[in-house]
């Protein structure tokens, strides 16, 4: 796009006003931002790379604020989403620039910089938009279709996270995480749909005839916060199962060795040895006249075995959940490292068809 053109031209169509140049609005629109691919830049600290997007055609031009991190003004209102009428002071940051539309006839004199434009007439203050004006500039909230799936980064995030950290859970128990899987989910998106019915409402009242319009995601993969939230959530799951991995495995040496000791202490106690013994001190006891000391005795190491025979069967017992446990947890580990090289071959594939189609574009301009 060349911000060249004649005074005459563009007084025809809106543009934007910025760095002592005009940019007339476009049918693709003008995208702002300090990053160089945006069809205006503003190298400045307080404008983010992907900053604000205008939109539209010579009747009906919209602003939209790219979620940025200073956000978007008209005439020192914050908009996240709102119509442009007539000559308005739009400011990217701390960035203040100017906008006119086709409908305002009024000349607009351009300086050197950005931060300043004389106007013979100045856009409508604040307090005007309370009153009733026609170029009243009033902040257009979302109003569209309800959708199950979140459309705000925060809400994609806190979807990507929950899905996430239920998915590796799913390892230990299947039918248990698919069941809080569906539960949560549907929980979330409840809570979605009832803030939704009171924003819809909201925005009919204050844009009854406006919607938000769907505007592509300009951002590199890695800078999104929904990708940025699953990286983290899949790390810090590889490092937890790894600890519960490492914790597993030494439970279960713990549990081997008690198992021995109970197989030595229930090898000697029914050894040949001790038969004989425990035989030849019945005998001496019977001899004696005391006959039911060798039925105790016999009570006694039937007891003893017994109770070692429970402590080996829940020795094994606690020996195969923790081994079930370790699996579980190397499985997860795993599952979550190969899903991190597949975020990153994805990660690699969207940045090559980024530069690809950013090439076609240079060659179709």
């Amino acid at each position: 796009m060349n911000p060249k053109e004649s005074f005459h031209e563009s007084n025809q169509v809106p543009r934007f006003i910025a760095n002592g140049r005009e940019y007339p609005l476009s049918d693709a629109g003008l995208r702002i931002g300090r990053a160089a691919d945006n069809d205006v830049v503003i190298e400045h600290e307080s404008v983010s790379s992907h900053h604000a997007l205008i939109s539209g055609n010579r009747e009906n031009v919209m602003v939209t604020d790219l979620q940025s991190t200073n956000g978007t003004f008209i005439n020192g209102q914050r908009v996240m989403v709102a119509p442009i009428s007539g000559i308005v002071e739009l400011s990217v940051g701390s960035v203040h620039c100017s906008f006119a539309t086709s409908q305002s006839g009024e000349q607009t004199v351009l300086n050197d910089g950005c931060d300043e434009v004389a106007r013979i007439s100045p856009p409508p203050l604040p307090s005007e938009a309370k009153t009733g004006s026609s170029e009243a500039v009033k902040p257009l909230i979302r109003a569209s279709e309800f959708s199950v799936m979140p459309r705000s980064d925060r809400g994609r995030s806190i979807m990507v996270a929950f899905v996430v950290i239920t998915f590796f859970n799913w390892l230990y128990m299947p039918v248990g995480m698919v069941l809080i899987l569906l539960l949560g989910f549907g929980i979330l998106t409840g809570i979605r749909y009832y803030r939704y019915r009171h924003q819809a409402s909201k925005a009919q009242a204050l844009n009854p005839m406006q919607t938000a319009a769907k505007l592509p995601d300009t951002r590199p993969l890695w800078k999104r916060p929904p990708f940025i939230t699953a990286v983290a959530c899949m790390l810090l799951e590889i490092v937890l199962n790894d600890e519960a991995s490492g914790s597993s495995a030494r439970l279960m040496q713990v549990y081997s060795q008690r198992f021995a000791l109970i197989q030595k202490d229930s090898g000697s106690l029914n050894s040949f040895g001790s038969t004989v013994a425990r035989g030849i001190e019945a005998f001496a006891y019977g001899y004696a006249g005391d006959t039911s000391r060798g039925y105790q005795l016999d009570r006694e190491v039937d007891m003893k075995n017994q109770s070692l025979e429970e402590q080996a069967s829940q020795l094994s017992y606690m020996y195969q959940l923790t081994k079930e446990s370790k699996e579980a947890s190397d499985l997860a580990v795993n599952v979550g490292i190969l899903c991190l090289f597949g975020l990153g071959g994805y990660l690699i594939y969207d940045h090559r068809k980024r530069a690809v189609d950013d090439r076609d574009r240079e060659v179709t301009e």
